[in-house]
C-alpha cells in the first residue's frame, strides 16, 4: 500500500499508443523515429519513451518522477543523459530547443517558437 501511495497508477489514456503529432513533430513509437518536416530522426527506445510522454502533453510539465517510473533504466542520472541526447538530435534538425527543463520538477515540450 505504501508503494501505491508513493507511485499512484497513471490513467492509461494519458499516454497515446500510436503515432503522436505536435506541430511539425510526428513520433512513431513502433518505429522509434520522429519526423520533423522532411527529416526522419532515429531514436533509442528510452528517447522514444521520453519524447512520447512530452508530446502527449505539449506545453505542460511532465514530472521527473513520472518519467523515471515509466522505465527503470531512467533512474539516477540516466534521464538527464537521455534528455540531453534527445535535445541534441532535435536541435540538429530544426535549430530550436524544444525540451525545456523546469528546475526540480521535470521537463516540458515547447510546441511554439520561443
Amino acid at each position: 500500500r505504501a508503494l501505491v501511495r508513493r507511485f499512484p497508477p497513471r490513467p492509461r489514456d494519458e499516454v497515446p499508443v500510436g503515432p503522436v503529432q505536435v506541430g511539425a513533430y510526428v513520433l512513431d513509437p513502433s518505429l522509434a523515429t520522429v519526423t520533423v518536416g522532411a527529416s526522419v530522426v532515429p531514436l533509442t527506445p528510452a528517447e522514444a519513451l521520453v519524447l512520447r510522454a512530452l508530446l502527449a502533453r505539449p506545453g505542460r510539465v511532465v514530472p521527473r518522477l513520472e518519467l523515471t517510473n515509466a522505465d527503470v533504466s531512467l533512474r539516477g542520472g540516466a534521464l538527464d543523459a537521455v534528455v540531453r541526447r534527445l535535445r541534441t538530435k532535435l536541435e540538429a534538425v530544426d535549430g530550436v530547443r524544444r525540451i525545456v527543463a523546469v528546475r526540480a520538477v521535470g521537463f516540458r515540450f515547447e510546441s511554439h517558437d520561443p
